[in-house]
């Protein structure tokens, strides 16, 4: 069962509660959620049910999600070899960012299967695959079957580069486009180079924004700034994020919204798997 490379992105690490987004103003520490899995209704401990999910999640290529809390990364994977005792992941292109992973006590990994997150974490131990950098995990005994309803992200591909248009007072020049680093149909996270939104407060509505997407889409509506991050790469400058929710989305622009993720998504599977399309 294996798979081929993906490519990365970072997280969030200030958050701020708003539009049903869960925070706490540090970074999110998810080993805290999985130690009360006892009073979790979303728990899964059956081991014969964990292994069918397990095998689901490599035989059908599905993109995970890698949060390393500690230190708010997050990148895109693939579970490449389903073994007796150990999982064989997909690791980041970036030393950096897999060095986050190896420190972090507790690595929560999700997948969504049929519409449904599944989720599980463990220690990372930094391995080789094919040549690549890979993480080794240990099997779960414990997993969440999360049945709520979610939004899923998808980074954005180098190769269909996508950009936010944002007119506001608090800019330096009033407006100005930022490139996406991931989307969802419930919100997106902006790369701010220039940290020209640092000014602007977390809840602040930004009107008439203008996401310009693949294909010559646009998509006009109203975004809230609810968390912001730094990240620091390989070259030490650190670079600002800025993750927004949409607000008061018109079902036009939303579907077409989810028609873009879900084509992102498409192609990120497809390259992971070693095909274009």
């Amino acid at each position: 069962m294996r798979a081929r490379r993906c490519s990365t992105a970072c997280a969030t690490v200030r958050t701020h509660r708003d539009f049903g987004c869960t925070t706490t103003g540090e970074p999110i520490t998810w080993m805290l959620a999985m130690a009360a899995l006892d009073e979790d209704a979303y728990a899964v401990t059956n081991a014969t049910e964990i292994a069918a999910l397990l095998k689901r999640l490599a035989d059908e290529h599905t993109l995970l999600r890698l949060d390393a809390p500690k230190y708010g990364v997050v990148i895109s994977s693939m579970l490449l070899v389903l073994d007796v005792d150990t999982l064989t992941l997909d690791a980041a292109c970036e030393p950096e960012q897999n060095r986050a992973f190896v420190e972090t006590r507790s690595v929560r990994v999700q997948g969504t299967l049929d519409g449904v997150v599944i989720e599980f974490s463990g220690a990372c131990r930094p391995v080789s695959h094919d040549g690549r950098p890979a993480f080794a995990i240990a099997r779960p005994t414990v997993a969440r079957r999360l049945q709520r309803r979610e939004y899923y992200r998808v980074q954005i591909p180098v190769a269909s580069p996508a950009r936010c248009i944002i007119q506001h007072s608090g800019l330096s020049w009033a407006r100005a486009a930022f490139a996406l680093a991931d989307i969802s149909a419930g919100g997106v996270r902006l790369i701010d180079r220039e940290a020209l939104l640092e000014p602007i407060g977390v809840g602040t509505r930004l009107a008439g924004c203008v996401l310009d997407l693949d294909a010559g889409a646009r998509v006009t509506l109203d975004m809230r700034l609810v968390r912001t991050s730094y990240w620091r790469g390989t070259e030490g400058r650190r670079r600002h994020y800025a993750a927004f929710c949409y607000v008061d989305v018109p079902p036009g622009e939303r579907r077409m919204l989810q028609r873009y993720v879900g084509e992102v998504e498409r192609k990120t599977i497809a390259k992971l798997r070693g095909r274009d399309i």
